[in-house]
């Protein structure tokens, strides 16, 4: 994963640190340090907030295909 990622991802959901936390079962400052790039991660910490960013983007996809239908969105 490049340096950003993470954050980029986080930004595109506008998605709070704080929710992020509760979400990825992290502390909210551990969140903050990592996806501000200011610490380095063991494994599984990273695995689970990834774990939680990805699960909010297809939750927000589901939630706009629901609205607009599936055109142009593959699965």
């Amino acid at each position: 994963m490049r340096k950003g990622e993470i954050a980029s991802r986080v930004a595109a959901l506008r998605i709070p640190i704080t929710v992020l936390a509760e979400l990825s079962g992290l502390n909210k400052h551990t969140v903050h340090y990592l996806v501000h790039g200011r610490r380095d991660s063991r494994g599984s910490t990273r695995d689970r907030l990834l774990s939680a960013l990805e699960k909010e983007e297809l939750r927000l996809r589901d939630y706009l295909v629901s609205l607009h239908g599936p055109a142009g969105v593959s699965q």
